[in-house]
């Protein structure tokens, strides 16, 4: 059976990894916190532009008079197999 060397108390390596350890567990915490806050971010935005999509869709509004329209009294339909 293998003999398993226990370090001592004091050994610099044992406190380099609980340091380095410590350290990563910090960072998972941060970015934890970073990701969860760039997620509620985006769902305020999504939600401030569905909020605004009726909105859009009314196109424009005029103060007053009648809304302009398009005259197509000269428009002709294209000659088929011509060129312009």
């Amino acid at each position: 059976m293998p003999t398993v060397l226990l370090p001592r108390q004091g050994d610099k390596g044992v406190r380099l990894r609980a340091r380095y350890t410590e350290q990563a567990r910090h960072l998972a915490e941060h970015k934890s916190k970073l990701t969860r806050i760039a997620v509620a971010t985006g769902a305020v935005i999504m939600l401030a532009m569905a909020a605004m999509l009726p909105e859009l869709g009314k196109g424009m509004k005029f103060a007053s008079g009648d809304a302009p329209h398009s005259d197509h009294r000269c428009w002709k339909p294209p000659v088929p197999n011509s060129t312009i």
